[in-house]
């Protein structure tokens, strides 16, 4: 098949030639949609999601969510609304958000 490409969102000002590093990521489940949730080097969130055909995936869209305090690992338990997201901190205290409403479609609304 052919070669699927997407690019991660960039700060402003940070040139495409610059690499980006991807340290972690969690899977997300919500109903019959599946993303991820990807944390870079900077702290920086982004949604991945998938698009899929018969014949697979046709597409893939990086979205910017969030910026969290640089995490070593994310968690997912379980999905919208009442589902927990944490933030295992690298520098900083480990943080549990819960996910309180779905946005028009994915990701989730998370807060403190």
């Amino acid at each position: 098949g052919d070669e699927i490409v997407t690019l991660i969102p960039r700060r402003t000002g940070m040139p495409i030639s610059q690499p980006l590093l991807i340290t972690t990521y969690t899977l997300l489940q919500q109903g019959a949609n599946t993303s991820l949730l990807l944390q870079s080097e900077l702290g920086d969130v982004y949604t991945v999601t998938f698009t899929s055909s018969a014949s697979g995936v046709s597409a893939i869209t990086a979205t910017y969510y969030d910026t969290l305090p640089v995490a070593i690992a994310l968690v997912a338990l379980g999905s919208s609304p009442g589902g927990r997201f944490f933030v295992a901190g690298e520098f900083s205290d480990h943080r549990l958000y819960q996910f309180v409403a779905p946005a028009a479609g994915l990701p989730v609304d998370v807060v403190d």
